[in-house]
């Protein structure tokens, strides 16, 4: 069957001349005879073909007659995380961490479908594309599919945002440890050291169990996060820090993903990112590059295929390479307020949060250690400088304890606190003051600075009490129970011991000696290290005093004999700032901050 189409102008058609005229012999009209028509005006209608697609179709509609496409619609600009998850019936599957981000197409099979990451099988990715090709929204979406479908117990995400930091409208989520910013120094330093830290403490939980963190969950019926690290904008971070963090990167995306810890990176172009740290990331998301060859660098078997030129269109291979839509997780104007919305609404119901990345504090108070506050044989002495853990000192175990330094009168705040301190776990607690180091308001319990041979006294009788019961139970450690334990803390034993007589001084050196088989009374001796020196080779001090544990206050260990080092690298040689000291402990001295105030409403 042929057609030809016909074009329907409107105009009148050519009118065949059908009138009769009857002429003379000069050709003078004497007559006529005229037949008369009406001429019909035809709309313009177009072209016949269309009008009859156009008459079939109207026929079918009126007949309920259709037939299914032959191809499907391209997927819109604009989709939105929820809408995806209904049109899709997505679940949450609690055996992984699976994001939904967006939906991709399959032309070929003439199929769309839900895009979704899996933060435990995808493991680390990396995100690729040009400025302005939507980095950000597709990190917003991966971000905002972890906190409101999984809780803190499950997933927790620490973001670098070297962008435009619009991230920061995710702080406030509970599953959000911390999010970070170009002059975040100690804290993106701090968690790295965090980072090393669970690595290695995951390496030894998981041990019983294949070394996996995916088998550790299904086996161990017990919830552990998945740590996600997001760092935006690679380049710009890594140049920052002039690649001072590309090796610890580089441990952490080797080793991490097997045991939870995962890294998603954005960048702007392929070469950003060494070879040797590119191995170690799983997946590949590209969105648009200026440089359409620069696909086949991320995306193998790309082939001619390129996204459309669309904010957040990029490619991904799956069992092939096909072409996403990133998925929005809110209106983009309202964005930011949304989700600030969200994350007030999720920390209203979460129970837990994500740690948040430890931080030396300006000054440390009692409050920031006051949780580790338990016992005598571990009393919070300050926060470490390098760990940022709390650093206990055994004052249970040791008879007499020495604090010492070049200048003692340099940790006058941090004596108050430690005198505040062992009040929390001994009722019993004595001050003896022979220089002057505080007032009887800075001390919680007894203060003496004057008439020292009553106090010494009082020492000696109940140590010649305490030994003659221990000796008649036959040395029975159960029998000085009936006494309580005391502390006495003594400032300045080199001019205590001037200001006292004959007879006491023998008897307390006695008491010194016996305190730690006794156990009862501890010493607190707290001097300088000139003044420590002199009684280096008394018996007492040799049988009383262990010279490889102590506290170090400011500068100069490295040239004491007080306590005696396993090693003195070139870090103990250096200058430390005001506040700062040692713990020693088994010969090893531990740089810490130390505690310097009561409580942070005084600060």
């Amino acid at each position: 069957m042929g057609w030809c189409a016909v074009l329907s102008n409107g105009k009148k058609k050519k009118k065949i001349d059908s009138d009769i005229d009857f002429v003379d012999n000069v050709g003078n009209i004497i007559r006529s005879f005229a037949t008369t028509k009406d001429v019909v005006k035809v709309e313009s209608m177009g072209e016949e073909l269309p009008n009859i697609i156009k008459y079939i179709i109207d026929a079918a509609n009126g007949s309920n007659v259709s037939v299914p496409k032959l191809w499907l619609d391209r997927i819109p600009d604009f989709i939105y995380i929820e809408d995806l998850k209904k049109k899709y019936g997505y679940k949450v599957d609690n055996t992984d961490v699976n994001l939904v981000i967006g939906e991709y197409d399959d032309p070929d099979n003439q199929s769309q479908s839900i895009l979704t990451l899996s933060l435990i099988n995808d493991g680390n990715t990396i995100i690729y594309g040009s400025t302005g090709s939507g980095k950000e929204l597709l990190i917003s979406s991966i971000i905002y599919s972890s906190i409101t479908n999984y809780n803190p117990d499950e997933v927790n995400l620490y973001i670098i945002d070297f962008g435009a930091e619009t991230l920061k409208m995710f702080e406030k989520a509970p599953q959000v440890g911390n999010v970070l910013y170009s002059d975040d120094n100690e804290r993106i330093e701090n968690l790295f050291k965090m980072l090393s830290s669970i690595l290695d403490d995951r390496k030894k939980l998981f041990a019983d169990y294949n070394g996996s963190y995916s088998f550790y969950k299904e086996h161990s019926n017990k919830k552990i996060p998945i740590i996600t690290v997001i760092i935006n904008n690679y380049e710009a971070f890594n140049e920052a820090y002039d690649e001072e963090y590309e090796d610890i990167v580089l441990q952490l995306t080797r080793e991490g993903s097997k045991y939870g810890v995962v890294f998603i990176l954005s960048t702007n172009s392929t070469n950003s990112i060494r070879y040797k740290l590119k191995q170690n990331f799983r997946k590949n998301l590209s969105l648009q590059f200026n440089d359409t060859s620069d696909y086949s660098d991320v995306i193998p078997g790309v082939g001619k295929k390129i996204p459309s030129k669309v904010y957040g269109r990029g490619l991904i291979e799956l069992d092939g390479v096909f072409e996403f839509q990133t998925a929005y997780p809110y209106k983009s104007e309202k964005l930011s307020e949304y989700i600030k919305l969200i994350s007030k609404r999720l920390r209203s119901i979460c129970k837990t949060y994500a740690p948040k990345i430890p931080v030396l504090p300006e000054i440390v108070s009692i409050d920031d250690v006051d949780e580790n506050i338990s016992s005598l044989s571990a009393i919070p002495i300050g926060i470490s400088k390098n760990t940022l853990d709390i650093i206990p000192f055994n004052y249970k175990d040791n008879g007499v304890s020495l604090v010492s330094a070049l200048d003692i009168y340099e940790g006058r705040e941090f004596y108050k606190c430690l005198i505040s301190i062992i009040g929390k776990v001994s009722n019993n607690i004595i001050v003896i003051d022979a220089i002057k180091m505080l007032n009887k308001e800075d001390v919680s319990g007894k203060y003496i600075n004057t008439n020292f041979d009553s106090i010494i006294t009082d020492i000696n009788t109940n140590y010649l009490k305490q030994k003659e019961i221990y000796e008649k139970s036959n040395y029975d450690e159960q029998s000085l129970n009936e006494f309580s334990e005391n502390v006495y803390i003594i400032f300045g034993i080199s001019n205590l011991i001037s200001r006292i007589s004959e007879d006491n001084k023998t008897n307390f050196y006695n008491a010194l000696s016996s305190s730690k088989e006794y156990g009862k009374d501890k010493f607190i001796i707290i001097d300088t290290t000139d003044k420590l020196k002199d009684f280096n080779y008394d018996d007492w001090y040799k049988s009383a005093v262990d010279d490889s544990q102590g506290v170090w206050i400011g500068n100069g260990i490295s040239d004491q004999y007080t306590f005696k080092l396993l090693t003195t690298p070139r870090e103990l040689r250096e200058e430390i700032d005001e506040g700062f000291g040692y713990v020693v402990t088994n010969g090893k001295a531990t740089l810490v901050k130390l505690v310097q105030r009561k409580d942070d409403s005084n600060g």
